[in-house]
């Protein structure tokens, strides 16, 4: 982000899908204004094995605004940042709310948990059959079409072109038969704020993710030191897809995300890696704002 990391702000947009109408929550902190509000939101470059995830939760909201809530799948964007310029943190549906009790004083808390994208993601009314020569990159191209919510943010996979010899039946969910595909083929994908990015194990997002590679220093939003990742979790040292790599903390900033590159810079870590997960921390009260990101060291061959 091209501004100085200070003056925390955010908002927080929740309304009916197409209706127009909705909860606008806003907090800058230079003025003190703002609901308390704090989030957090997991987001992976490889949802085939984890999806997103997002926890927002809000205090002391009014009883309208709770009643409010209560209608299903509901719309829902954060955005946040500093100093007023606010980028998109999360976009999806509400799945389920709840709200406990206010006691003394003990604030009452609404808990918002919320799943990526439109709806259509997750309906099953896709029903296609692939003719024989058909490739993993026509499926995933109809989808996208099909949908009308999701469009193609970036192609960076050599399996996407393979030859489907006996052709391909889809069935399912949209991210169910993705999903299926990258089983099959090998390759992640993810998918956040209505756009699908779809890389092999060992690329970036996209091929030109390194000439754009966020730079990280204590000057840019570094906390401390990042720390060397032997490995992949619990992946054999034999396992392909395993990587050396690090971890970083740093101030928030939605911009960073999964797949792309970050050109680490500091007394003891310095090189590019690739953002593998994000953990996006966010308290309004003066606790974190923050993101703790998990990175691999991989073939930088697109620069």
């Amino acid at each position: 982000m091209n501004v100085l990391q200070f003056n925390r702000t955010y908002e927080l947009i929740i309304g009916e899908v197409g209706s127009g109408k909705g909860l606008r929550i806003e907090g800058n902190e230079k003025e003190g204004t703002g609901l308390q509000i704090s989030f957090w939101i997991k987001k992976s470059v490889n949802n085939k094995k984890s999806s997103n995830t997002c926890e927002i939760n809000l205090y002391n909201l009014s009883e309208d605004s709770v009643n409010y809530l209560q209608k299903p799948e509901s719309a829902v964007i954060l955005n946040v940042g500093w100093d007023g310029v606010n980028k998109t943190l999360f976009r999806g549906i509400i799945k389920e709310v709840e709200t406990n009790g206010k006691t003394g004083r003990l604030d009452r808390i609404t808990t918002l948990e919320c799943i990526p994208g439109e709806g259509i993601i997750y309906k099953s009314d896709i029903s296609k059959t692939f003719p024989s020569g058909s490739t993993p990159r026509d499926v995933i191209e109809y989808l996208i079409e099909e949908t009308s919510t999701i469009e193609k943010a970036s192609f960076n996979s050599e399996r996407l072109s393979e030859v489907m010899a006996f052709g391909y039946t889809a069935e399912g969910t949209v991210k169910s038969i993705i999903s299926d595909l990258a089983h099959a083929y090998d390759f992640y994908y993810q998918i956040d704020d209505h756009k699908i990015f779809v890389s092999d194990f060992d690329k970036f997002q996209s091929p030109n993710s390194v000439q754009r590679a966020f730079v990280i220093t204590a000057e840019t939003g570094l906390i401390g030191t990042p720390s060397f990742v032997a490995d992949k979790g619990e992946m054999q040292k034999e396992d392909p897809e395993r990587f050396d790599g690090v971890k970083f903390k740093a101030l928030l900033n939605p911009s960073i995300k999964p797949g792309m590159a970050v050109s680490l810079k500091s007394s003891i870590v310095t090189g590019i890696y690739r953002v593998d997960n994000v953990d996006y921390a966010g308290d309004w009260r003066g606790g974190e704002w923050n993101i703790n990101c998990t990175c691999s060291k991989i073939n930088a061959r697109e620069v």
